[in-house]
């Protein structure tokens, strides 16, 4: 695949990861590149944020520059508005193809939990510290994305 072109897919199909936790936010960022992950990773620390993202509302409105992620991966315990909070918003205002959603819990999280995440629309969970298997894994088997090999490594994209 020409550069140009993996630039420009880089652009439009971002990840977000929406984690405030600086050492969780270090080791995603360290198994996504082992995993050769070329997509763009946006990273918000609050589901406050989250939401303004998705929602393109104040400094995320210029699409261009903050575009609709491809997937979202979502850590539960967030402060101000849950994981829990984000899901029911995305449930309510993105429509179901486009909402793409992996669930990060902690080991401590409970099964509860994370039948709830699934009934609120996530896709899938990782048990957080990630490894490189079971990311890979998680990517695919989330509906609405293929992964791509491409020349500098594995990119996803809208299916």
């Amino acid at each position: 695949m020409r550069y140009s072109k993996l630039v420009q897919m880089e652009a439009r199909h971002i990840i977000l990861l929406v984690e405030d936790n600086a050492s969780d936010i270090w080791h995603f960022r360290k198994v996504a590149r082992q995993a050769n992950l070329v997509n763009h990773i946006h990273v918000v620390e609050t589901g406050e944020e989250a939401i303004r993202y998705l929602a393109g509302e104040g400094k995320y409105s210029n699409r261009d520059k903050f575009p609709m992620p491809v997937l979202v991966f979502l850590d539960l315990k967030l402060p101000r508005i849950s994981g829990f909070g984000v899901l029911k918003w995305i449930e309510a205002n993105i429509l179901p193809a486009e909402s793409r959603v992996v669930v990060l819990a902690g080991v401590a999280d409970n099964l509860k939990q994370v039948k709830e995440a699934y009934k609120l629309g996530a896709q899938t969970f990782l048990v957080k510290p990630l490894t490189k298997p079971d990311f890979v894994n998680s990517l695919n088997g989330v509906r609405g994305i293929r992964l791509v090999r491409v020349d500098t490594g594995l990119y996803v994209d809208a299916a």
